[in-house]
């Protein structure tokens, strides 16, 4: 499945040239692939964090693009008042 991924990459018309360049240094190196490839970079609490290059598992401009509609969700919601703290249950703030 991954091997997919890395022939789309590699048919793309990438934006970033230097994508393109280290594709084609991995072409045949099935560790390489399986490493960029295999899994995808995953959004956490500190935002994305990984290894500049290409591939799904590294920080490039495909993967930021991805996860933008998540960060910009994130931040849509209304803020949380100052005075209910994150554990604050339902019925405790009804109470007051």
């Amino acid at each position: 499945m991954y091997m997919d991924e890395y022939k789309r990459w590699m048919e793309a018309e990438l934006e970033d040239f230097d994508l393109k360049a280290e594709l084609q240094t991995i072409e045949g190196d099935e560790d390489a692939i399986a490493d960029r490839f295999a899994v995808a970079l995953k959004f956490g609490t500190a935002g994305l964090r990984g290894t500049l290059g290409a591939g799904t598992n590294r920080m490039n401009i495909w993967v930021v693009r991805q996860a933008t509609p998540v960060s910009r969700a994130g931040t849509s919601r209304k803020p949380r008042p100052a005075s209910s703290p994150p554990t604050a249950s339902k019925s405790a703030s009804m109470t007051r």
